[in-house]
């Protein structure tokens, strides 16, 4: 026979395990988040030696003041530009990967080659301006994809488990 004690019991497993799967569904959020912000912005940004495209940083914690090389150095880049795109890229991704929320610092995403702004307002007849605004929708529209599926699933399947 269930006493109040089991019962309540029962329920503080089940809070515990909703607790941590919206934790570790809102970390997963964040990545996605990121990662696809990044792609974004690095695909956005327009070639011609590469190192804007290289340039997009991503950190945990305080953002980046540093700058890049090109990846992939030569002048108007056409071959390079899909291995300058992919290093970047993956050089993000690892930092990624490596985001705890328990850190409670922020995973920042930033290019600080001194020329950004101008590509992001179109001064490159490669891309139309808007770089940044498109990263920046694929975040948000990461982050509210994983706030309605993600999390709430996760939350369900852990409190069914417990």
């Amino acid at each position: 026979m269930a006493t109040k004690g089991d019962d309540l019991g029962s329920l503080e497993g089940a809070l515990n395990a909703a607790m941590k799967a919206m934790k570790d569904g809102l970390e997963d959020t964040i990545k996605s988040a990121g990662t696809g912000g990044l792609v974004t912005a690095v695909r956005e940004t327009p070639v011609d030696e590469g190192p804007a495209r290289s340039s997009w940083i991503v950190t945990v914690g305080a953002p980046s003041s540093e700058t890049r090389a090109a990846f992939v150095p030569g002048k108007k880049q056409v071959k390079g530009e899909s291995a300058i795109a992919a290093a970047a890229i993956a050089a993000g991704k690892a930092v990624i990967a490596c985001f705890k929320i328990e850190s409670k610092q922020p995973l920042t995403i930033v290019n600080n080659q001194d020329y950004i702004v101008l590509l992001d307002q179109g001064a490159s007849s490669q891309s139309p301006e808007g770089m940044s605004d498109k990263a920046e929708a694929r975040i948000l529209e990461d982050i509210l994809k994983g706030l309605i599926r993600s999390i709430p699933d996760k939350i369900n399947r852990a409190i069914l488990r417990s």
